[in-house]
């Protein structure tokens, strides 16, 4: 890789990991996120973890992988709700951009003609609202919610085109 590229690919990991202090982001955040249930089921866990803190971040964790955020390989039909099949890549419309999707995936329904588009948003504000979407998205709004809560937490992204949330525990250190 040259060296202005990777200069380039730094810099904006930089700017990225800027975005989760904007505190409207993260007042949006505290919104979505069931704070008091959370503290409730971190407080009342029988088989908590030595602090609450790090109990807080398992409670989070349970609530967003089951109830809050959507995995998708592949969407589902818009129309239908069927089974779709990738066709390539759109032009991201001027709202995609808005929310930084800069990729579309284009989908195409097993059963009916109808095309889904699935942007893949790397704002995580925008990803509380569509609670969808595969590492990259999981991890970027992942993390959102780990800073709105006052949780040390980075986002990680490697040379293989993997992303994923890191957090620091003063328990476990």
């Amino acid at each position: 890789m040259a060296t202005d590229e990777l200069r380039k690919r730094l810099d904006s990991y930089q700017v990225d990991a800027r975005k989760y202090e904007d505190p409207e982001l993260q007042e949006k955040a505290l919104c979505t996120i069931p704070i008091d249930i959370l503290h409730e089921r971190a407080a009342s866990n029988p088989s908590a973890k030595p602090s609450f803190q790090d109990e807080l971040i398992v409670q989070l964790l349970r609530w967003f992988k089951h109830d809050f955020f959507k995995w998708v390989n592949e969407p589902s039909c818009d129309f239908c709700q069927s089974k779709t099949k990738i066709l390539g890549m759109a032009p991201p419309s001027q709202e995609d951009i808005s929310h930084q999707a800069n990729r579309v995936e284009l989908y195409e329904c097993i059963n009916c003609p109808t095309h889904t588009r699935f942007p893949r948003y790397n704002c995580p504000g925008r990803l509380l609202d569509t609670r969808a979407g595969r590492c990259g998205e999981w991890a970027n709004c992942f993390t959102l919610c780990c800073r709105a809560l006052g949780v040390e937490a980075r986002i990680v992204y490697d040379w293989t085109d993997h992303v994923w949330t890191e957090i620091y525990s003063e328990d476990q250190q």
